[in-house]
Order: C-alpha cells, then structure tokens, then sequence
C-alpha cells in the first residue's frame, strides 16, 4: 500500500481514537473520511491528518500550525534555510516565497487579471540582473540590467537601467540613469538625470560629477564637470545642439536658432559693427547699416 495512504489512515485513525467517534469507513468504492473541524482538536500532534469541513480540504498539523494540504508546495535545501514556498495566496492571488539562508528575500504573486508584483524585501532595493548591486549596503535603490550598480555600496535612492549603467557609482545619490553603459564613471556624483547609451560615460575613466541633465546618444560623454546641460547624440561631444550651465544660467544652442517657424538667426558670426537685419519675409542676415543711421548725441558720441 502506498506510504501517503498508509499515513492518511493511521492519521485519521489517531483523530479516531482522541476524539472516540468513527471517522473513517471503507467501502468497496472508496475511503470514506467525516469531516471534522480541525480547531476543536486540543492537542494535535505533529503529522495528524483531517478532512476539515469550513476549509473543505484535507489538512495536516506540521508540530507548530495546521497547514491545508496542497496549497503549500516546498522546495528545501539539505540545511532548510534555503527554500521555495508555493502558496495558495488570499483570493485569487498565487504567490511563491523565496528564503535564502534563513532570510525571506522575495515574493513574487500574481492573481486572476494577470498582475504579476515581484516584492523585495530587505532593504527595500529591487535589483534585476547578473550581478546587479552586488556590492550594496545602501536603501531604496533600483537596478535593471546586467552589472548595473555593481559598486554601490552607500549610495542610496538610484535609478539604474541598462547594461553596466552606474557601474562605478559608489556613494552617489538621487540618480536616474538610463542607457548601456550610461553614467559608467561617475562614482560619487549626485543628483543626475542621465539618458541615452553611452551618455555621462566618459569612457572607463573614473570621475565625480553632479547635477547634471545628459539627453541622447553619448551626451556628456566627455563632460567631468557638474550642473551641465547637453543635449546631443553624437559621440565626439564637440558643439553639442544644446549646452547650459545651471550654475550660471547660461544657454548655448549649437547651430541655427528658429523662432516660430518664422524667423532664424544667423549662427555665422557678423563682421564689426554689423547689425541683425530683416528683409520682411523671416529672413534674418547680418548687414551694414546706412550712414544716415548714425547721428551726434550730446556728449561727442555718435
């Protein structure tokens, strides 16, 4: 007779003999159980088996509480500090409990509208990615990607996605970083908004800038200073389109400047004393003023 039918039996038997009522007939059809309420029992002990009649499921007390007998699936280490859980969530919810070494480290659930919800524990970090914050001591950090925020340790409320994005960040804080490899060197920097592969990289070279707003393909990439706006997606870095300073309020644009779709000004320089100049039709040139525009003003000027 197989051994889990044999436990059901003597189970039920036990429950039998505590309880001095008949709760298990045979037939030649089948194996009978009566329904019991598993709480009225005292003094359960450990492998007691019941048919429970509120749960309408066969339970079984595992020495601590009464478990409900499929719900609960349980992949163990020879140790059992490492285990996966299977459970049968409230609701519609499924959810499976990850343990390492004595430490719940997540929960992934979904239910019946398929919202699947991975849930970290800890120190409230999410990482995703071969070695993804594997060095990290810090709180509230987010990593996508593989070797993304590799060298975190104190660092604390990133954003890092991509492939290696943040690879060097170690104290830096209150970055978002998105792209392959983007913001690569920074190592204490704070307060970036960096986008775009390759951007605020600087290569491999390891550096400490802040403040800044990087936006496309490797802008900043050679930028080590900080509160610099680029915006650019060329590689070489030389004129970008956009370039501001937030620390002076400085703006540079990078090429030709046009107003409403109507008026462009020149990005040539004028000669001495050229002056901007319209013909009427939105078309703006550098020219000479007539003579008769200059005239004496008190004083000797002209």
């Amino acid at each position: 007779m197989n051994k889990q039918v044999i436990l059901i039996i003597f189970s039920i038997l036990a429950a039998y003999v505590m309880h001095a009522q008949p709760t298990l007939s045979i037939t030649s059809d089948a194996l009978e159980v009566k329904a019991v309420d598993h709480t009225t029992i005292a003094s359960p002990e450990a492998g007691m088996m019941v048919y429970d009649m509120n749960q309408n499921a066969f339970m079984y007390y595992d020495g601590t509480e009464w478990q409900t007998l499929g719900s609960k699936a349980l992949l163990v280490d020879e140790d059992s500090d490492t285990k996966v859980e299977l459970i049968e969530g409230p609701g519609s919810m499924d959810e499976i409990h990850i343990t390492i070494d004595d430490e719940k480290v997540a929960i992934f659930s979904s239910n019946d509208n398929d919202d699947f919800t991975v849930s970290p524990f800890g120190t409230i970090n999410t990482f995703y990615g071969s070695s993804a914050g594997l060095l990290n001591t810090s709180t509230s950090n987010s990593f996508f990607g593989r070797l993304a925020g590799l060298f975190n340790t104190e660092g604390s409320r990133n954003t890092f996605i991509g492939n290696a994005s943040g690879y060097l960040n170690t104290t830096g804080q209150n970055n978002v970083v998105i792209g392959h490899e983007a913001a690569y060197g920074n190592q204490q920097g704070s307060n970036n908004v960096i986008i775009g592969n390759n951007a605020g990289s600087n290569g491999t070279s390891a550096h400490d800038k802040s403040g800044n707003v990087f936006i496309g393909y490797s802008a900043g990439r050679t930028e080590t200073g900080s509160n610099k706006l680029i915006v650019e997606n060329t590689f070489d870095g030389i004129n970008p389109l956009l370039y501001g300073d937030f620390a002076t309020n400085y703006l540079r644009v990078g090429g030709e400047l046009n107003i409403n779709n109507q008026y462009s000004l020149p990005y040539i320089d004028g000669a001495s004393n050229q002056v901007i100049q319209t013909d009427g039709n939105g078309i703006l040139t550098w020219g000479n003023l007539p003579i008769s525009y200059w005239f004496p003003v008190p004083g000797g000027l002209t």
